[in-house]
């Protein structure tokens, strides 16, 4: 359990076009995936489900969401991705990031809440279970590079 002290506060707010650069630099550093491309498409379409975290002035996190993920169930959403910088890991910020979007999805009325994540990449996997999602479905080979994926899910009250 992570103390208090270690914990810094953010400003959670909807991403900006001249966000970009910072946003897909903390991408590059921290995902196997770029979704650059991505960026302006998402922010186009539903704008409040794409949230950077700011602290002092500087974006040291973002949260990309898509509604109405296709897992042949209405009322879903999917973290396409999420990401915070190196340097501000495990001190609350992508708990903060997370949470602000499910309020977000409890407002559109989104009853679950999916999300993929590398099976190899335990830190994460108990980074999700705390926040209340469980595990699915294992997929194989889920990703282009050949690595298994869980699916898991968290149920938005």
């Amino acid at each position: 359990m992570k103390s208090e002290k270690n914990l810094i506060s953010v400003k959670i707010r909807q991403y900006r076009p001249d966000d970009k650069e910072k946003v897909h630099s903390i991408n590059h550093i921290s995902l196997e995936i770029s979704f650059r491309y991505f960026y302006d498409v998402f922010h186009e379409k539903e704008p409040e489900l794409f949230l950077v975290a700011e602290y002092k002035g500087e974006i040291v996190g973002f949260i990309l969401v898509k509604n109405g993920m296709n897992l042949g169930e209405s009322s879903t959403a999917l973290i396409y991705a999420i990401a915070v910088s190196p340097q501000y890991r495990s001190l609350g910020i992508g708990t903060q990031l997370v949470k602000a979007i499910m309020k977000v999805l409890q407002e559109k009325h989104i009853k679950k809440f999916f999300l993929h994540v590398r099976t190899a990449n335990k830190r994460a996997v108990k980074f999700y279970e705390r926040l209340g999602f469980t595990e699915i479905k294992k997929i194989e080979k889920f990703y282009s590079w050949g690595e298994d994926a869980y699916r898991m899910m968290k149920l938005i009250e």
